[in-house]
């Protein structure tokens, strides 16, 4: 992957993340919290995936995305702890809407997901600011 490539596809998954958080909130507007879990997930997997181009990686499945951010963030510590936990929430509710296999999910969980997105894409953000990637 070139330096050229690597920073538009980081760019195109800020922008895809930004679109699916912007989406969440929609539909929580209209109480349809599977869909704004859904989207919240989306939103972080896309954070994930700007995360994984910032050196050089690129996941070929979601739970080779979870994985990556594990070895490449968490373990060394450049990821917080606490936003892995959110991120494998998120992925646990999405998994539990998807195929019906979790309890229904509620206002309440809608909003944790949503908050889970929110704190995955600053820390991103921020990640790439001080790195001196691009992100706007």
């Amino acid at each position: 992957m070139t330096e050229a490539n690597r920073q538009d596809n980081l760019l195109l998954e800020l922008n895809k993340g930004a679109a699916s958080l912007k989406a969440a909130h929609a539909c929580a507007a209209l109480s349809l919290w599977d869909d704004t879990v859904s989207r919240a997930y989306a939103a972080a997997c896309h954070w994930a995936s700007a995360l994984l181009f910032s050196v050089g990686v690129e996941a070929r499945s979601r739970r080779g995305l979870s994985q990556l951010l594990l070895t490449h963030f968490v373990a060394p510590g450049l990821m917080p702890r606490v936003l892995s936990r959110h991120y494998v929430e998120l992925d646990r509710l999405h998994e539990d809407v998807d195929e019906g296999w979790g309890p229904p999910v509620d206002g309440e969980d809608a909003r944790e997901a949503l908050d889970h997105a929110q704190a995955i894409e600053q820390f991103v953000r921020d990640h790439l600011s001080h790195q001196g990637l691009r992100v706007a």
